[in-house]
């Protein structure tokens, strides 16, 4: 019966330590998530901030100020509109020449 216990305590110590490298994970967070509200967040801000600047200009400075950010032309043009939407002044840009 002893030699019972033993196998059972070697097999349930056994399981633990192969599961312990999972338990012991950092939950997974999707980065994508966090990182698209700080690329709205900024895009907002340089909208209003910046009213000379192009769609194009505003999504440049995005990808350049956020590691791993492909904001557009066409998601800052997005923003601006939900914005004017909402009623914030400010938003509109001059249509580019050409």
């Amino acid at each position: 019966m002893a030699a019972k216990r033993k196998t059972a305590e070697a097999s349930a110590t056994a399981e633990a330590q192969t599961e312990a490298p999972e338990a012991s994970k950092p939950p997974r967070v999707a980065v994508s998530s966090r990182r698209a509200l700080g690329v709205g967040v900024l895009a907002r801000s340089l909208i209003v901030e910046h009213p000379e600047w192009t769609y194009r200009r505003i999504a440049d400075e995005v990808n350049a100020r956020i590691e791993g950010a492909h904001a557009s032309e066409k998601s800052v043009r997005w923003y601006s509109y939900q914005m004017r939407k909402s009623g914030v002044d400010g938003t509109s840009r001059r249509p580019a020449a050409g």
